[in-house]
């Protein structure tokens, strides 16, 4: 039990966590929360750990999809 609470813990930030996802209007606001939820998790963890190549893409496609929702879903725009 002590072994697993001493291991590294595998990277949280993949870009197989994104695979499938499709932005959906119907569902914005939930989508919007998520990726904002999973961004600032990301700043959270990045504040102690080394950024990789990968860590840094995945976090282009959450901006990416986030960008998308707000500025193609009508429900968003104010």
């Amino acid at each position: 039990m002590l072994v697993g609470c001493a291991t590294k813990p595998a990277q949280p930030f993949t870009q197989t966590d994104l695979d499938g996802w499709q932005n959906d209007c119907g569902q914005a606001q939930r989508q919007v929360e998520y990726l904002q939820q999973r961004i600032n998790a990301y700043r959270e963890y990045y504040k102690d750990h080394p950024v990789t190549l990968e860590s840094q893409r995945y976090m282009g496609k959450l901006k990416n999809n986030l960008w998308s929702l707000r500025s193609s879903c009508s429900a968003l725009q104010h």
